[in-house]
């Protein structure tokens, strides 16, 4: 699944999928981020890979992305981090 939506080959049951994961406020926060593909293309998806690994959060993303349940903790942090992306997408449509 990450593989396809990282090429933007999302599919109307991937996108009902995510929005009825286990864990909706990740989900919230990823799809910010996946909207700024609209702008900035796979450039907003490699972004975002960069400040997740950087965060040390890879698995979190894949657990997440695999449509399991992530411990409140993990929650936290993945959302910390992905509203870190969408903002840093925002600022650079500023510029």
């Amino acid at each position: 699944k990450y593989k396809q939506l990282f090429e933007g080959k999302i599919r109307s049951n991937d996108s009902k999928l995510l929005k009825e994961n286990v864990n909706p406020e990740v989900g919230k926060a990823y799809g910010a981020v996946y909207d700024k593909t609209d702008d900035h293309g796979d450039s907003a998806l490699e972004l975002m890979d960069e400040f997740v690994e950087d965060a040390g959060l890879t698995d979190v993303l894949e657990k997440f992305l695999d449509e399991k349940k992530l411990t409140p903790q993990e929650s936290a942090a993945l959302i910390d981090v992905l509203e870190d992306v969408a903002g840093e997408l925002s600022w650079k449509n500023l510029i």
